[in-house]
């Protein structure tokens, strides 16, 4: 059997885009240029449409400081839908799911351009200065061992969690690290709990419950506290019952998803949900964001009627190579900005032209090298996940359509 979902490699380029544009103005940022960016340290001052009504900030830098931070839960929320939706269509057509292939699988995807990033992150690009973010390094190499265990055990969210400062250039690996912990357990949860979805809300609800105690309470250590933040697992398992709700033909609840009004309450209650939560409970915002998210990807991906259609042969390419595009954007772009100023001098207050370049530059490489890393670098592992799939997906279920 096959699985083909339209119109998601558009979403996950657009995701991946989100992010870079994001990191683009930090970086402007952290090389001595005006920028949009504001640190997340920031983001706990702004208290969304106040901030902005005072005068305090603009409203362009409140977004544009946020839209990786939303790229980010998306890709948490489209992952639960992708990974959920495989795993009940193969428990229904085989009557089991095989553990072992799925991390095979998984394995195969992930890893190889993962552990290329690791190495590059710790062993070549501090090197190279052409890499340098100003005050990184130092802080770098203080917490060098503690943040490489981290990294080669699939848990850079933890290095993120216990030093202040990320690994240069790699430090957005922390999502892929939360993503792996959640495939090492989803896969067994799916095999051995016959009542899926009591058991995809029975975690929601727990996984929330969970976190508020060890956040009201300050019983952990902050750093603790953090980490367990950084699972965002509930992103993920909303992701999941969108799956269960679709596999399973769930008329009432799709019928109100595909609703005109729905698609529409769900693309304005992202700008919304930015604006409106306060700051004393921002660590939450990722769930204002999950359900919107989750109704777009249902649309998008199964409803002739949706609002936004993404199917088309650039968006299917770039989305294709998305996950290149997000594991290469940050070292690329630091790569871009310090030699474009290296060879041409600009003010501190760049004009629109003078940031075009950076944009034009930053993205077109970012999109070269990760089409080269795709073809040359990450499709050989791929192909070789063919041999355990038992149910064929995404591009593959194209290509044989």
């Amino acid at each position: 059997m096959k699985v083909y979902f339209p119109g998601l490699n558009g979403l996950r380029f657009l995701a991946a885009l989100a992010v870079i544009i994001s990191h683009m103005e930090m970086v402007l940022q952290r090389t001595g240029h005006d920028t949009y960016w504001y640190w997340l340290e920031a983001r706990m001052k702004f208290n969304g449409l106040a901030t902005i009504l005072s005068g305090d900030a603009y409203p362009l830098n409140f977004f544009v400081s946020l839209m990786g931070y939303c790229g980010v839960i998306f890709f948490f929320v489209l992952s639960g839908f992708l990974i959920t939706y495989l795993l009940i269509v193969e428990k229904e057509q085989t009557g089991n799911i095989s553990i072992k292939s799925f991390y095979v699988r998984r394995l195969l995807r992930i890893w190889p351009l993962y552990y290329l990033l690791v190495i590059l992150g710790f062993f070549v690009l501090p090197k190279i200065h052409w890499f340098e973010l100003a005050g990184h390094l130092s802080h770098f190499y203080e917490n060098f061992y503690f943040n490489l265990c981290c990294y080669l055990f699939m848990a850079p969210n933890l290095a993120a969690s216990y030093t202040l400062w990320h690994v240069p250039n790699i430090g957005h690996l922390w999502s892929i690290g939360v993503e792996e912990q959640f495939y090492l357990l989803w896969p067994l949860l799916m095999k051995f709990f016959t009542k899926t979805k009591r058991m995809i809300v029975l975690l929601i609800l727990g996984l929330i419950g969970f976190k508020a105690i060890i956040t009201l309470t300050h019983v952990f250590s902050p750093e603790f506290t953090k980490f367990i933040g950084s699972l965002k697992f509930e992103a993920m398992a909303i992701g999941a019952l969108g799956a269960y709700w679709l596999y399973y033909k769930k008329e009432w609840v799709l019928r109100l998803i595909y609703s005109k009004s729905v698609q529409v309450a769900a693309y304005l209650a992202l700008p919304l949900s930015l604006l409106l939560v306060p700051s004393a409970i921002f660590e939450t915002l990722y769930l204002f964001l999950a359900f919107p998210f989750l109704v777009i990807i249902i649309n998008v991906s199964s409803n002739p009627g949706s609002l936004l259609k993404l199917e088309n042969s650039l968006f299917d390419y770039l989305g294709k190579i998305s996950y290149g595009l997000y594991m290469y954007h940050l070292l690329v772009l630091t790569f871009v900005v310090n030699f474009v100023t290296s060879i041409v001098t600009f003010y501190w207050d760049l004009t629109f032209w003078e940031r075009c370049v950076f944009y034009l530059i930053g993205i077109s490489l970012t999109v070269f090298v990760s089409a080269i890393s795709y073809r040359f670098f990450e499709k050989p592992f791929i192909s070789m996940k063919r041999k355990f799939t038992r149910i064929v997906s995404g591009d593959q279920a194209k290509e044989i359509q």
